[in-house]
């Protein structure tokens, strides 16, 4: 398994804006397998929690390394599994993982999806307000694709949405892809929020 990073830039400007955690899984034999492949199975196999504090923790020392390299960088993102994010030790766990990799909070966002914080809005807003109040910011993943309550969503301390990459792909040609997109930003806009249009994302080469 491989904890890999990914840059994002601003579109006006094409300086980086952040960079996102990537897990990637290699096998001898099947070369490079995706996470819509190997997250199902971590999944089912009860994995999924050891997994995503493992991404967590390893995210947080390459940052920590490339930081003591003299890198400067934007802040870094790592996507918590709906199984994360319900879980009571969640706020316990990674304060911990800060403490062990000496990284300060306020670098650190955090990624759910936009059907992982509607499950429950009393457990979300509970953790959102403990990771709001460490300074962690918090990003909603693939909007557009779940069903987001806007009553709930103007109440939650999240900082950005992430339009999903099946809105972003058909800006150029369905005009109601486009329409969709359009809304959504405009939307994200009035509830002061920022927005970020997810793309596909390369796979790392074999030799890396």
């Amino acid at each position: 398994m491989l904890a890999v990073l990914s840059a994002s830039a601003l579109l006006q400007t094409g300086s980086p804006a952040g960079v996102e955690v990537l897990l990637r899984w290699h096998s001898p034999e099947q070369g490079w397998i995706p996470p819509d492949r190997f997250i199902p199975i971590a999944e089912k196999a009860g994995l999924i929690l050891p997994l995503g504090e493992w991404t967590l923790e390893q995210a947080c020392w390459q940052y920590q390394q490339m930081l003591r390299a003299g890198l400067i960088l934007p802040n870094i993102a790592v996507n918590l599994s709906a199984r994360q994010f319900t879980q009571p030790t969640l706020i316990a766990k990674s304060d911990r993982i800060l403490e062990r990799t000496e990284m300060k909070p306020k670098y650190l966002e955090l990624e759910i999806t936009e059907t992982a914080m509607m499950l429950n809005f009393d457990i979300t807003y509970n953790v959102l307000s403990q990771l709001s109040q460490r300074s962690i910011e918090i990003y909603v993943d693939d909007f557009g694709t779940g069903y987001a309550a806007f009553n709930n969503l103007k109440n939650f301390p999240v900082m950005s949405l992430k339009i999903d990459r099946s809105f972003v792909r058909g800006l150029a040609s369905p005009p109601r892809d486009g329409g969709i997109a359009k809304a959504l930003v405009a939307m994200a806009h009035g509830l002061n929020l920022s927005t970020i249009a997810e793309e596909l994302k390369p796979q790392p080469n074999c030799n890396s």
